[in-house]
């Protein structure tokens, strides 16, 4: 589609949801569901008005970057939900599930993809893609603010931001396997760079931009009496930039970005 056609889509589509956003909560249907009806409605199987072909001058590229914004995003709205220092947030429990349930979640599905005849990478891919709760799928069932207590809405909307830093391993594991991606001598650079330094370093990156960005914010507002607005240009700045240095540092950048917005609930 054109830039001006893709205008009206997405416009109409998000007035469209704003509108009905009421009724769906009386629906059985999510948002994120209707978006999902729509998109196929929109696409090859449907309208046929999005082209879908790999090529960087069509929509696919257009929707890669689109979703990559949306589910950033996301994550750091999950963050922020979740309170930090609190004695009553069971951090056990989504820890638990995000490492322990994920790796046996892949392993499972990867099992059934060699029972149906699929390679070993090809299972491993499917088992890493499919295993991890969307954060953006899951939205219906997450803490709905800093102060819900409820113990299983935590476990779900922590772990949903937690497991990127365990499914992107076994994806780029998988990506290794069919020669997509330089695994090193025995998987040694697969486990030093891709899990050790890219989960630690997404960490470290996510929790230094967001405890620090916030700290600034705060010493700016109350030491100097500055007043700082536009608190939503701050919030997706901070994501552009904790998602941009974690590119350049070849760190994963969903965790990073999930961890900036638990940084920045923890100081605030």
């Amino acid at each position: 589609m054109t830039f001006a056609n893709w205008c009206l889509f997405l416009g109409l589509l998000l007035l469209i949801m704003s509108i009905s956003d009421s009724l769906l909560k009386k629906s059985p249907f999510s948002s994120a569901a209707v978006y999902m009806i729509l998109g196929v409605a929109a696409g090859p199987y449907g309208l046929k008005l999005i082209n879908l072909s790999m090529s960087i001058h069509d929509d696919a590229h257009l929707l890669e970057i689109l979703t990559e914004i949306v589910v950033l995003v996301s994550l750091f709205a999950v963050g922020l939900k979740l309170p930090v220092r609190s004695s009553h947030a069971p951090w056990k429990v989504p820890i638990l599930l995000a490492t322990v349930a994920m790796v046996l979640t892949i392993g499972l599905t990867a099992l059934i993809g060699l029972a149906l005849g699929w390679s070993p990478a090809i299972s491993l891919l499917v088992g890493a893609l499919l295993a991890p709760t969307d954060p953006v799928l899951a939205s219906e069932v997450q803490v709905s603010h800093g102060e819900d207590r409820d113990a299983l809405r935590f476990g779900l909307t922590a772990e949903g931001g937690l497991n990127d830093g365990t499914a992107f391993p076994f994806v780029v594991l998988a990506l290794g396997l069919l020669g997509y991606h330089d695994l090193g001598l025995y998987g040694m650079k697969w486990l030093g760079v891709d899990v050790l330094w890219a989960v630690i370093g997404g960490i470290g990156i996510g929790w230094l931009c967001g405890a620090g960005f916030t700290r600034a914010v705060i010493a700016l507002r109350c030491r100097k009496g500055s007043a700082i607005g536009m608190e939503s240009f701050l919030a997706l700045g901070l994501i552009a930039v904790t998602y941009g240095l974690s590119i350049h540092a070849s760190v994963y950048g969903f965790l990073a970005v999930f961890v900036a917005g638990l940084g920045m609930r923890g100081i605030e």
